[in-house]
């Protein structure tokens, strides 16, 4: 096969055509447009060897469906939630369009609670981002763009760009949301959920853990790790993020409860009928 064709393969393989019905709806409480993320199975984490051992393993996981927030949570829907004495303050942001940051897990979860939802678990997060294609990014597999070749570096922005609004009109060279239509998922802010995490005695951020029959089927379903831990899974690399292929959808990473960070947000999900 000569060598244009072979690279023209690749690059067929490395982008996405497949597209999903997209489902939406809006929350009356605080006006958040919800995703649909319809019910199936996806490879959760990744065996990549240049992968962090703490991404590892890969594991399939049937999920159920659920809604999902398409944006992070705003400062003006979180201010509304403080003035409804529902969730506590202050805010750290004046923009009210960005994304809600410098929230702790537990105040996190009081808003979630607040709009009859929850965090997402991680599993919940990543089977967002890749659906159950199981892409390595949420726009696809490939960190080129199709159109120039160029590495997709304008998904990493700084808070006072637009990439970093909570608005529709986000835009960048190629469509960043995911296949089921939910919007930040990479180079945005960080986000929380739901599961603990265990750390290593060197500070690292163990495996995931499964059961012994989880493991030899190679198999879990709707997987929610809780362990009594203050660590909390972080998901989705920031807009501060120094390389473009931490915007992978199987990276994570930990905060202690309690911790506060401009570089980290949240959204919500919402259990929905099969």
């Amino acid at each position: 096969m000569k060598l244009y064709s072979i690279l023209f393969l690749f690059l067929a393989i490395n982008s996405v055509t497949h597209s999903k019905k997209i489902i939406q709806t809006t929350r009356k409480v605080d006006q958040m447009i919800l995703v649909k993320i319809t019910k199936g199975e996806f490879f959760f984490g990744s065996d990549e060897p240049m992968h962090y051992n703490y991404e590892k393993p890969i594991i399939t996981v049937k999920m159920d469906s659920f809604y999902m927030d398409k944006y992070e949570i705003s400062n003006k829907q979180f201010n509304q939630c403080i003035q409804k004495k529902q969730c506590t303050g202050p805010l750290h942001n004046d923009n009210k369009n960005h994304p809600v940051n410098n929230i702790t897990w537990d105040n996190a979860q009081k808003y979630c609670k607040y709009v009859d939802g929850s965090l997402p678990s991680e599993a919940q997060w990543e089977y967002a981002a890749k659906s159950d294609l199981s892409l390595n990014f949420p726009w696809g597999n490939s960190l080129v763009h199709s159109n120039d070749h160029s590495i997709i570096t304008d998904n990493i922005k700084t808070p006072g760009s637009i990439a970093f609004l909570v608005s529709t009109t986000f835009t960048t060279k190629i469509n960043t949301d995911s296949l089921f239509g939910v919007s930040h998922l990479a180079g945005n802010i960080s986000e929380w959920t739901l599961d603990d995490a265990i750390l290593e005695k060197t500070m690292l951020l163990s495996p995931r853990e499964f059961s012994k029959k989880e493991l030899k089927k190679r198999r879990s379903e709707n997987y929610l790790f809780k362990k009594k831990s203050k660590y909390k899974v972080v998901k989705g690399a920031s807009y501060q993020t120094a390389f473009p292929l931490f915007q992978r959808s199987s990276f994570r990473t930990f905060y202690p409860k309690d911790k506060t960070s401009k570089e980290l947000g949240f959204r919500c999900v919402k259990k929905a009928s099969q």
